[in-house]
């Protein structure tokens, strides 16, 4: 048979020609339904395709009302992506929670005769700005420097709040407006709020004082005690109970990973860093020692903060003692703001292992914090000791807290080491196309 395209001979068996693989009949086939059509046809006979592949008439398909209604898919709702922006919400939540009650972080010191309140007051930040001034009836180093210290900290504290709460306007706004790929608001949202929490903390810590006077001869019983005003409590149970939510939504976009009981292990690990990171944090912010006379009838504890040393042993005594228990003060309060600010990372690190599976920089910081822990209690006993020597009345002390603080370091150190040797990053499918929360 002679091909009709090319003109080559073939065997009277074949179909299609040796040489230009053409079909030997002159028929076509559609490339559309597959139906056989003759070479000289411009449309297929079954479909209305053309031989070039475009519709000969346009398809149309006329549908009734009611079985549009039948044959219209169900909306499909991701729950994981509904998880996804509830989790954004409480991130919202808590960035708006720190900025508002960073303007309001302050102490307050109560004192009680009996068991009744005698007096109440409240330091906020604004008070290290102008009213202390008013107050001032010695200008001696020692009683302004630990003031030039409380406001460079309630300055920091104004400061890091709001550029974090613009920084997170900013991103919120190019994620959810202008839709830009690779930005979360998130991150910056969190840390609006730890930052409100830091230098609340730290805010405490350099306010740290308590009296207590229990002694059998003295019937009343008088407490002085500086903890943190109600607005402050208020915005750290309010904020903290968001960011807990943020990152339970976090574990729950990855629910399906908690089948492995490795993952369950590790998170579970993270998850009790993360509360003893709280439970330092929250110690880092009492007083330092307690000190109490001995040989004495009365029983009573003055527990006092790095800063508080600074102040109050120039009124006491003017020697060289003075300078070094002030040089103490300073040096240990320095180490007690790095142990905070060191935690909080520890904690925000663990919280997003726990609920993401994200590695962080945990066991550098957790080695660090140990270390620290350490300097704080040679400082505490070493600080003691030279007020110890000065008075010719013995006295006792106590380091409940640089203990507590090292105890709890030592146990998030050995947490850290067992996630970086067990911990299950490595092996997490890369293929995960789920949209998660990740910063």
């Amino acid at each position: 048979m002679v091909c009709k395209k090319c003109g080559a001979d073939n065997p009277e068996n074949f179909k299609f020609c040796q040489n230009c693989g053409s079909r030997l009949d002159g028929k076509k086939i559609c490339t559309s339904c597959g139906a056989e059509i003759d070479s000289d046809a411009k449309f297929c006979g079954v479909c209305g395709k053309s031989v070039n592949g475009i519709n000969a008439v346009p398809e149309k398909t006329v549908v009734g009302e009611s079985d549009a209604t039948q044959t219209a898919p169900a909306k499909v709702y991701d729950w994981k992506k509904i998880v996804n922006y509830v989790g954004f919400g409480f991130a919202g939540f808590a960035a708006l929670i720190g900025l508002i009650f960073t303007f309001c972080i302050g102490v307050t010191s109560k004192i009680f005769v009996g068991n009744m309140l005698y007096d109440s007051k409240t330091y906020t930040l604004y008070y290290y700005f102008f009213d202390f001034y008013e107050e001032m009836t010695s200008k001696t180093i020692y009683e302004w420097l630990p003031v030039w210290i409380k406001m460079g900290l309630s300055a920091a504290a104004l400061i890091c709040g709001v550029v974090f709460a613009i920084i997170t306007i900013v991103k919120c706004v190019k994620q959810f407006v202008y839709k830009k790929e690779g930005v979360s608001f998130v991150k910056p949202a969190l840390l609006t709020y730890l930052s409100f929490a830091l230098f609340a903390s730290a805010f405490l810590a350099s306010n740290a004082y308590s009296y207590n006077n229990d002694s059998p001869y003295i019937s009343s019983f008088n407490a002085i005690n500086t903890k943190f005003s109600l607005a402050t409590l208020t915005g750290l149970v309010l904020g903290g109970i968001a960011v807990g939510c943020y990152f339970v939504c976090c574990a729950v976009v990855r629910i399906g990973e908690y089948k492995n009981p490795k993952v369950i292990v590790n998170s579970s690990i993270a998850l009790a860093i993360g509360v003893l990171s709280i439970a330092v944090a929250a110690l880092l912010a009492s007083p330092v020692c307690s000190v109490s006379p001995s040989g004495t009838a009365d029983a009573y504890t003055d527990s006092s903060g790095f800063l508080a040393f600074v102040t109050a042993m120039q009124t006491y005594y003017h020697n060289d003692n003075a300078a070094l228990t002030a040089c103490l003060g300073l040096v240990g309060f320095i180490v007690q703001m790095l142990l905070l600010v060191f935690t909080t990372k520890v904690l925000y690190s663990s919280a997003g292992f726990a609920a993401e599976g994200k590695n962080g920089k945990t066991l550098g910081l957790a080695i660090t914090n140990t270390v620290l822990a350490v300097i704080q209690l040679v400082i505490a006993i070493v600080l003691f000791n030279v007020i110890n020597d000065v008075f010719p009345i013995g006295y006792s002390a106590s380091y409940g807290m640089p203990i507590a603080v090292l105890v709890l370091s030592v146990i998030v150190l050995v947490g850290t080491i067992v996630l970086k040797v067990f911990g299950s990053d490595k092996n997490k499918k890369q293929d995960d196309t789920v949209e998660e929360l990740r910063f």
